[in-house]
């Protein structure tokens, strides 16, 4: 059945495409970045991007109507896996935001790690490190740190949106580090990151396929994997280039992290990053807009499910206090 599959020609390109992000996107293991290993971690980022103007293309001049399905592919898989960043790899698994049952870590870590955002362990020590050196010298990617005037600032955002993924090399061992690495079942999800990535571009291939067995294939891969994988990408991203300079500070912080709306309502909370840099154990992060985090009240459903724990608040006094 498999080489069958295989033989057809948009699965064949798929297939290529998920050999070349899976590769990609399994290095920065050494201290240093050999230039085949930032080639490939190049090719890991630029691929989604072409996808995605292949996907532009297809849609404005493409001879053929799009099919919603592919859509609602897309948008089922960015809700899953985006969540898995937001609520698994950032606020349980760095910040211990709140507790809950091994299996349900195993599905946390799993929809993280299907974001195609590298190794579970390597992100949440090096997104501890950020909140420990933040905008400081040592901040794995702060936009402030790249010199003044236009060319600095742009540089600087352009460093903290995607440049510092081809500067980084062996994960900081920390604190965080040290306890992920004693977790059986992050270690687990971790050391098969590999198996994760191909599943990721996979799965949505062979809905594709189910659905139409001509032209399903490639177009799942291309709407449920590269345009899936881009859009999460970038909204991750911008937390870290957009919301430290853009949005309004609702605290004092010794950052320079911003609240935006739009990243808020994109990133599932995550974009209100002043409030979450005042608090970075709080399970919630949009004090302004409650009702805009998404990510915590999915929380707020798992605890009352009895599917989670130990829920970090901050009381409304302290943040009424603390509000500028």
């Amino acid at each position: 059945m498999l080489l069958y599959l295989l033989g057809n020609r948009s699965l064949k390109t798929a297939y290529t495409c998920i050999f070349a992000i899976t590769t990609s996107l399994n290095l920065m293991e050494q201290k240093k970045q050999t230039l085949s290993e930032r080639i490939s971690v190049f090719l890991g980022i630029t691929v989604p991007f072409f996808g995605v103007l292949y996907a532009a293309y297809y849609v404005t001049v493409g001879k053929e109507p799009l099919d919603w399905f592919y859509i609602k592919l897309c948008l089922i898989l960015y809700v899953l896996t985006g969540l898995g960043i937001t609520v698994a790899f950032h606020r349980l698994f760095t910040h211990e935001s709140f507790k809950t049952t091994k299996g349900m870590e195993f599905l946390f870590a799993v929809l993280g790690t299907l974001a195609v955002q590298g190794r579970i362990i390597e992100w949440c020590s090096r997104h501890a490190l950020h909140h420990q050196k933040s905008d400081r010298e040592g901040d794995p990617h702060s936009p402030w740190l790249h010199g003044e005037g236009f060319w600095g600032m742009l540089h600087g955002l352009l460093h903290a949106h995607v440049l510092w993924i081809f500067k980084t090399g062996k994960p900081p061992e920390n604190a965080c580090f040290e306890r992920l690495s004693k977790n059986p079942v992050v270690s687990f999800v971790d050391r098969t990151t590999g198996l994760w990535v191909v599943l990721s571009l996979l799965v949505p291939t062979l809905i594709g396929y189910l659905h139409d067995p001509v032209h399903g294939a490639f177009l799942g891969f291309l709407w449920g994997g590269c345009v899936r994988i881009f859009i999460v990408q970038h909204i991750t991203w911008s937390i870290n280039s957009y919301c430290h300079i853009w949005g309004r500070r609702t605290f004092q912080t010794g950052d320079y992290s911003r609240d935006s709306v739009l990243f808020g309502l994109l990133g599932f909370g995550e974009g209100f990053h002043n409030g979450h840099h005042k608090y970075p154990q709080s399970s919630q992060h949009g004090f302004n807009y409650p009702w805009l985090d998404s990510s915590y009240m999915i929380i707020c459903a798992l605890e009352k499910l009895g599917l989670c724990s130990d829920v970090r608040r901050i009381g409304k006094e302290r943040v009424e206090r603390d509000m500028l």
